[in-house]
Formats: C-alpha cells, sequence, structure tokens
C-alpha cells in the first residue's frame, strides 16, 4: 500500500494506492516523491524533464488504484474525454473500458466488460448525446444505458443533434 503525499496530480488530497506484483527500488534522485511504499522508499516519483513529465511507479498497481492515479492524471493533463461510462451512482465505471472518438457528426464509443460479470451504465458527455447504435448488432439502443455480458467488447456510434 502506497500512501500519496497530495502534490502534483492529487492535489491536496491523500490517497491510498493498493501495488500488486514485484516491487523495484525507486531511487528519487531529483524527482519528486508523490507516493511511498510503506517502509518509506518511493513507491510514486515524479521527474519533470523540460516542459514534459514523466511519472513512475515502483510497482504494478491494482485495478482499482490504477482508476485513482489515472483519473487525476487526464484531468491534470487536459485529456479529453468526449464520452465517459457513468454508473447510477455517479462514478466512473471501473468494471469496463471505455474510450471515445470525436468526430464531426458522431462520436464512436470502444465498450468492453473486463471481467466475468454483467455490467450496466450509461454513456454521457458534456454536450448532448443524440442516439445511440451499437455498431456489431446494429441495434439502436432506446437511451444511453448500456448493458454488457461478460467479457463483452463493442463499438457504438453516437449522433450528435444537429443544430437547427
Amino acid at each position: 500500500v502506497m500512501q500519496t503525499t497530495g502534490k502534483d496530480i492529487f492535489s491536496g488530497a491523500a490517497v491510498r494506492l493498493e501495488g500488486e506484483g514485484l516491487v523495484q527500488r525507486l531511487a528519487a534522485g531529483k524527482a519528486e516523491v508523490l507516493a511511498s511504499l510503506p517502509d518509506g522508499s518511493p513507491g510514486l516519483v515524479l521527474s519533470r524533464l523540460g516542459a514534459g513529465r514523466l511519472y513512475c511507479l515502483a510497482t504494478p498497481l491494482t485495478e482499482e488504484s490504477y482508476h485513482k492515479l489515472f483519473e487525476p492524471l487526464a484531468r491534470q493533463t487536459g485529456l479529453g474525454r468526449p464520452v465517459t461510462g457513468v454508473m447510477a451512482d455517479g462514478s466512473l465505471v471501473r468494471e469496463a473500458e471505455v474510450r471515445a472518438v470525436e468526430r464531426a457528426d458522431d462520436y464512436l464509443v470502444y465498450a468492453s466488460n473486463l471481467g466475468g460479470k454483467n455490467i450496466e451504465f450509461e454513456l454521457k458527455s458534456a454536450a448532448p448525446l443524440g442516439a445511440v447504435t451499437d455498431l456489431r448488432s446494429l441495434e439502436v439502443l432506446s437511451g444511453k444505458n448500456v448493458k454488457l455480458a461478460p467479457w463483452q467488447e463493442t463499438i457504438y456510434r453516437i449522433e450528435k443533434p444537429r443544430s437547427h
């Protein structure tokens, strides 16, 4: 278990990150330590390289912890998410991979159930969304709710509403 320092992408919030697998020793040197392992050694470091940044983990993380790391990283870097998968409680879906690409008249959304259980979530965007079509079955969904069977993956086309 790593405890973050509340700096950089974690902006004042201490977050617990759970590692799994082999742990390597990181020599922080001039890098900023963003999380420490239980023994106090660096678990996540940030090296600034010119205008760039390099984040390095001492160990692979659990699926849940990768989400805890990537969500603030995406926010800080301005990574656009034109469409996301959102659970009934308002949290981002974690049991599925959801990626979207914006095009002139629509969005293409890849959704993949990463586990052995049925999952259901809603496709959301800051912009209004039109009709949702499953491009594998050509079924037009009745709303924005997506149901994926275990290990199922598909691609959706979501129309952008036309402005009049």
